[in-house]
């Protein structure tokens, strides 16, 4: 490359810096195949808005990006409650066959059955603690499949589907994960059945690629969501107001809001809540590493770096 090139390079900001720092002032039509496209975050969310064309100011756009995301990391909370609760409620239905009372806390499911009680076998230890994550695997197997089979399906309920699959996958693989590190809820089921810890070790690293491979997985269903066609700066940042954001911001305020009120019965449930949560990092970073090396790629490819 020729000395002045570099030079240049070097005197010139990066164009997905430039992206960032002009995200909502500029706005440019193109005309393929009768549709629009923006550059500015507002209108990565165009399904709003089919066929017409936005007149966005810096502000309109920054709130247009803001309700989007908010949009997105309710629907994160909302799928992490419910198929929190069918975890617990499965458990807990599970545990009223074998006699065993318990008691559904906003933090744990306590039960009334104590450690030396004769309720307790090592049978039942299994089938109680292992029916909640077997349950939102089956949940996330089916919410996957739903969005391969139809994907004509609405934006919103696109979206909600989307993260009742993330929720739910987390809730059996990052379980496992989270057992084997906390001895809690899964990590039942871990230590009645005697698993030996290099065993344990090598199955939570293949669970935690799997989720890494469900992030990958879901990258079409999510740059479905929007109707207007990105580029590869504006896949980016729809990633960004989609899935990175939302799920990062939302399991901040749900570790917040689960912080127990009084010393819970399992002293390690709260790791191992959080931990799940943590899980599903690896289900929202892939998507984003990807398009980012594919814009990387292609600024390569028209020599720009």
């Amino acid at each position: 490359m020729p000395y002045h090139r570099r030079k240049h390079h070097h005197s010139r900001k990066s164009p997905l810096f430039s992206k960032f720092t002009q995200l909502f002032k500029e706005e440019k039509h193109h005309g393929s195949s009768g549709g629009y496209h923006f550059t500015d975050v507002g209108d990565i969310s165009k399904e709003a808005f089919p066929g017409k064309t936005l007149k966005t100011n810096n502000d309109e756009g920054l709130i247009m990006f803001l309700i989007k995301l908010g949009n997105s990391m309710i629907m994160f909370m909302v799928t992490y409650v419910i198929v929190w609760f069918i975890y617990q409620l499965s458990v807990m239905y599970t545990a009223s066959l074998f006699h065993i009372p318990s008691i559904l806390r906003y933090y744990e499911l306590k039960f009334f059955a104590g450690k030396s009680s004769s309720l307790w076998t090592e049978l039942n230890i299994i089938e109680i603690t292992f029916t909640g994550p077997l349950i939102s695997l089956v949940i996330g197997f089916i919410t996957l499949i739903v969005l391969k089979i139809f994907p004509k399906l609405g934006p919103q309920l696109k979206l909600f589907l989307m993260w009742l699959c993330i929720n739910s996958m987390a809730h059996f693989f990052g379980a496992f994960v989270s057992g084997f590190i906390t001895g809690e809820g899964f990590g039942y089921v871990i230590s009645w059945m005697f698993i030996p810890y290099p065993i344990s070790l090598i199955i939570s690293v293949i669970f935690l690629s799997l989720l890494v491979y469900q992030g990958l997985l879901l990258i079409p269903v999510l740059l479905s969501i929007s109707d207007s066609r990105l580029n590869k700066v504006d896949g980016l940042l729809f990633i960004f107001s989609r899935l990175t954001f939302p799920w990062f911001i939302g399991s901040g305020l749900l570790i917040y809001l689960k912080i127990p009120n009084v010393p819970p019965q399992h002293k390690n449930i709260f790791s191992y809540d959080i931990i799940i949560l943590l899980s599903m990092g690896l289900v929202a970073f892939p998507p984003l590493l990807i398009k980012y090396i594919n814009y990387r790629r292609s600024l390569r490819f028209k020599g720009r770096i």
